[in-house]
């Protein structure tokens, strides 16, 4: 890595809202997924029933907080959205990407929450517009 690549890598993680985003990621305790198959496991032993639609209640629960991880690793390659999710623009905002990070999806998401990530991906979509009408690149990296 060279000094310019350092150099830009510490001017993002100076930022409040990036370095707050990093520690959520890099926290170690959001251990969600792990700790309701526990509970799912825990159970099926307690009533010896091991059948798929015993753990039917599980795998929605896992596939229900794993939908935004997805939309966020789908959306994160498109240059309007990548800003956007990088300069949140409210704590509101701030505080439901964190939410989500953290494992927070994976139980039962509040509306605050929701309508918080209704509108950053809303900005998303209104910065893609002007990308758009500015002649910037607007296509997902995903596909260069």
């Amino acid at each position: 890595m060279t000094e310019a690549n350092i150099a830009f890598v510490a001017n993002l993680l100076a930022d409040p809202s990036r370095a707050a985003m990093c520690l959520a990621l890099a926290g170690g305790e959001a251990r969600p997924a792990g700790e309701l198959a526990a509970r799912a496991v825990d159970r099926a032993l307690e009533d010896g029933r091991f059948t798929a639609a015993r753990f039917a209640p599980y795998q929605r629960a896992v596939e229900r907080g794993l939908r935004p991880f997805f939309r966020f690793i789908h959306k994160y390659y498109e240059p309007a959205f990548f800003e956007v999710f990088l300069r949140p623009r409210t704590r509101w905002v701030l505080e439901a990407v964190l939410s989500v990070l953290s494992g927070g999806a994976f139980m039962k998401m509040g509306w605050g929450t929701r309508a918080a990530l209704a509108v950053l991906f809303a900005a998303a979509r209104m910065n893609l517009w002007v990308r758009r009408r500015a002649g910037r690149p607007v296509e997902s990296r995903l596909e260069w």
